[in-house]
């Protein structure tokens, strides 16, 4: 997968419906390396919020991101 490919939400996806996910990202759709470049940058950085789970969780680019540690 090279850098320039461009991430978009597949609303039809059964693990997207099963999520919940109902908000489509506006605008220009996330590149690869735009996503890679603010998920290495958050790491470390960013405050954890805990979910009801007991997992960890942070937002990058608006985008929930779950931990399993």
């Amino acid at each position: 997968m090279s850098d320039d490919t461009p991430i978009t939400l597949l609303p039809d996806s059964p693990v997207v419906q099963r999520e919940g996910i109902t908000k489509s990202i506006s605008g220009d759709s996330v590149t690869q390396e735009t996503w890679r470049k603010k998920r290495a940058a958050a790491y470390g950085v960013t405050q954890l919020q805990r979910a009801e789970d007991g997992s960890e969780y942070e937002i990058v680019n608006g985008v929930r991101v779950t931990h399993y540690n």
